[in-house]
């Protein structure tokens, strides 16, 4: 098998598998809170943690496609990385979201005495902003790459 044939092989792969992760995880979310009433679901600090789990799916889909079909022409090249850096953003947000909704229940947390519980559950939050700080530095040095060769 040659080398460009195997590599289609793992990128189509990866993106069938992206696309069941993104069906799977949307389905989940709209099942788990289709009974709840929207006032109940937005204070949530998990709601948001889904949510970015979802965009996440949806950025390892569209990775695995641009992976397959790379854009060739500099103007393409210069909206898929604002594109990166947008995703990058959302993918930082969401998180942030649920840390200031935690954020909020703070002072009775710490007047109940229940603080471990809470830094607990801060953690998939705080793990959460990982994937977005990459993603925006890849799109930040992807448009900085275009500069110089748009100046060159």
């Amino acid at each position: 098998m040659d080398v460009r044939e195997r590599i289609k092989l793992i990128v189509v792969t990866s993106f069938f598998i992206g696309l069941i992760v993104l069906l799977f995880i949307g389905l989940t979310i709209i099942i788990v809170y289709s009974h709840y009433n929207l006032s109940n679901v937005l204070p949530n600090p998990y709601f948001y943690l889904y949510l970015e789990l979802l965009f996440l799916a949806i950025t390892w889909f569209f990775s695995f496609y641009f992976n397959l079909r790379p854009v060739s022409t500099l103007k393409g090249r210069n909206n898929l990385a604002i594109g990166v850096m947008s995703f990058g953003g959302v993918l930082l947000v969401f998180p942030l979201i649920g840390i200031g909704l935690m954020l909020f229940g703070l002072p009775y947390i710490i007047l109940e005495g229940f603080l471990i519980f809470w830094l607990i559950g801060l953690i998939p939050l705080l793990v959460g902003l990982i994937p977005g700080v990459p993603l925006f530095m890849h799109g930040w040095y992807l448009r900085k790459n275009l500069r110089s060769e748009t100046i060159s």
